[in-house]
């Protein structure tokens, strides 16, 4: 089974040879494993068989590209791995499909295109605040508890963080990323009523 996740052989014997090897709990996440590789193969096949029932002549393979995902999951276990935001945006990510996983991020993605069309205003301007609560909203819902100093923290991430940068740009405009980190700092600062 070791074999079957692809698991070196070198590192299946340290495994197996550990004092501390567990066979029933090894079995049991290996079940796991097995499980979720299920889980997506079934979800290609649905999306298959749904192209051959519509007669589409050409397949989106867009929700399966998990690379940029995983990007942002990899920068943010190495900034927050150990905090209970990262541990509720692993709870909250893992049980969505690989499609629902592109939607969510299609979704957060609008909301940066929507601060591109305005990027001209003034950071605090009401339409600016009103989109920064909008994002805060969509981030609590979808990924994890996004409080002020979390937010706030987005924000520099968002205009000094190649990768990320770019896609906010490449959602919104040139200097999306930019005008996003600066709403973000003065919602993060300034009163919010009714919120």
């Amino acid at each position: 089974m070791f074999r079957e996740l692809r698991f070196p052989l070198r590192q299946i014997r340290e495994i197996l040879e550990s004092p501390a090897f567990d066979r029933r709990k090894a079995v049991k996440q290996q079940l796991e494993l097995l499980l979720l590789q299920k889980k997506r193969l079934e979800e290609l096949i649905s999306h298959a068989r749904e192209i051959i029932e519509t007669g589409e002549d050409s397949m989106d393979f867009s929700i399966f590209d998990r690379s940029e995902y995983e990007e942002y999951v990899r920068e943010a276990k190495r900034k927050w791995g150990d905090t209970q935001a990262y541990r509720e945006f692993e709870e909250k990510a893992g049980g969505r499909t690989p499609k629902e996983e592109y939607e969510t991020a299609e979704g957060l993605m609008a909301v940066f295109a929507e601060l591109g069309k305005i990027r001209k205003l003034a950071p605090d301007s009401a339409e600016a605040q009103m989109l920064a609560e909008r994002l805060r909203q969509y981030i609590s819902l979808h990924y994890y508890d996004c409080t002020p100093e979390i937010f706030c923290g987005l924000g520099q991430m968002y205009a000094a963080d190649g990768h990320i940068k770019e896609n906010i740009d490449r959602a919104g405009g040139e200097g999306t990323a930019e005008f996003a980190a600066q709403v973000i700092r003065h919602y993060a600062e300034g009163p919010r009523e009714g919120t």
